[in-house]
């Protein structure tokens, strides 16, 4: 819906990074829906798709890299929790 919205108002730049970054921010949405919709647009808004998740990829390079950083966290704390 945001997608569809923003396609009509010929994406306003910065916008949609400020959209997804707050609603990642917040736990509206989790990292996992996020990447989810990144590779599996619905065939209807292919077009405008591509226009979004263009302008997201700071947005998705830091959603990967948070992932990445908490996996370690988790690994590092089972790592301390077995050894206690």
């Amino acid at each position: 819906a945001i997608q569809l919205h923003l396609h009509k108002l010929q994406y306003p730049h910065g916008i949609l990074f400020c959209i997804m970054t707050n609603l990642s921010d917040y736990n509206i949405i989790s990292s996992d829906a996020f990447l989810t919709w990144k590779k599996s647009p619905e065939p209807a808004q292919r077009e405008w798709h591509g226009v979004a998740t263009m302008a997201l990829t700071s947005f998705f390079t830091g959603l990967q890299e948070a992932d990445d950083a908490s996996s370690v966290e988790d690994v590092s704390t089972s790592a301390s929790q077995d050894r206690c």
